[in-house]
């Protein structure tokens, strides 16, 4: 995670602090889960839908569509660099 966020968990969310935007994001479980496996090395697309489909019981494709749409959208905000 970079430094420019402060990272919480409560519970089942996650809560970022973006100290160069000034901007707080609250995470579900879903976003915190994609975000946690990340972290751990699972970096495709494919194999976090996987994850997201066993874990939340949802459809393979209804996950990979979370997945693309949430990696882009972290991605943008840098949520997702080392």
């Amino acid at each position: 995670m970079s430094q420019r966020f402060v990272r919480r968990k409560v519970e089942d969310e996650e809560f970022w602090l973006d100290l160069e935007a000034g901007r707080f994001y609250g995470l579900n479980a879903t976003a915190s889960a994609v975000l946690e496996a990340w972290r751990a090395g699972v970096r495709t697309p494919a194999a976090l839908a996987d994850r997201l489909a066993e874990d939340f019981e949802v459809s393979r494709e209804e996950a990979l569509a979370a997945v693309e749409s949430f990696l882009a959208a972290a991605g943008a905000k840098g949520m997702l660099a080392d």
